[in-house]
């Protein structure tokens, strides 16, 4: 299934560098999904999450979508969403 990349303003760049663990604490489901993720993929912001695509993250998610809508719907809260790239955003461990 090909899925549309969406760009990231410039304005949201700033939500791109929050850990993901940081990102979902409050959501039980979500921290874990997002902990699974981010050991497996060795990911830990925001704007590294956000470039893969649904069908990446749903094996993390145990093919449940109702875990992947709740994720992309808290992206959503802050206008950010999966299958994204950001022109000129670079990781913090890049800079670093």
């Amino acid at each position: 299934m090909n899925e549309v990349v969406t760009l990231i303003p410039r304005s949201h760049h700033g939500y791109l560098d929050i850990a993901i663990l940081d990102f979902f604490r409050s959501d039980r489901a979500l921290f874990n999904l997002a902990r699974r993720v981010s050991y497996s993929r060795g990911l830990s912001y925001i704007g590294e999450l956000v470039q893969l695509s649904r069908e990446q993250l749903a094996p993390f998610a145990l093919y449940d979508q109702r875990y992947l809508d709740r994720l992309e719907g808290e992206l959503s809260n802050v206008n950010i969403g999966l299958n994204a790239r950001a022109a000129g955003w670079r990781s913090p461990k890049q800079v670093a």
